[in-house]
């Protein structure tokens, strides 16, 4: 199968249609999970830098306590099989979009743009909320 020189993105998720539940602004746990290949072979691609970028403030745990982090606070590398995992709280309103801003040296910059809708499960389930993405570099020139 040949990739698309535009990034492509696949957005599944274990109990997860989308990101927002309309009207609420509580906390809570998300993970965003991923894997970067190139667009020329399929190839995993270790050592792109990974920036998720949300309008609102997420929470890390960092000695027992959760510190609000922005994007540029708490960027990631992709493993030797071009995986990444971002793993926060955070809070959301109607109609966000979430971005994945992706550099790495000898490819074109991309970015995922991960629209939030509202999701069928109710404020007073628990549990994580789950996002995978799949996502494709092309080289430069």
């Amino acid at each position: 199968m040949r990739c698309t020189p535009r990034m492509i993105v696949c957005i599944l998720g274990v109990g997860l249609v989308a990101l927002a539940l309309s009207g609420c602004q509580k906390r809570y746990p998300v993970e965003v999970r991923g894997i970067v290949r190139s667009s020329t072979d399929g190839s995993p691609m270790s050592g792109v830098r990974v920036i998720l970028l949300t309008p609102g403030t997420r929470w890390i745990g960092k000695d027992g306590t959760k510190e609000p982090i922005f994007g540029e606070d708490h960027p990631t590398i992709t493993g030797d099989d071009g995986s990444f995992v971002f793993k926060f709280e955070a809070d959301w309103g109607p109609g966000e979009q979430w971005e994945l801003a992706l550099s790495r040296d000898g490819y074109e910059d991309e970015s995922v743009m991960m629209p939030l809708s509202q999701d069928t499960r109710t404020s007073s389930q628990s549990g994580t909320w789950r996002m995978f993405v799949f996502a494709y570099m092309r080289p430069k020139g």
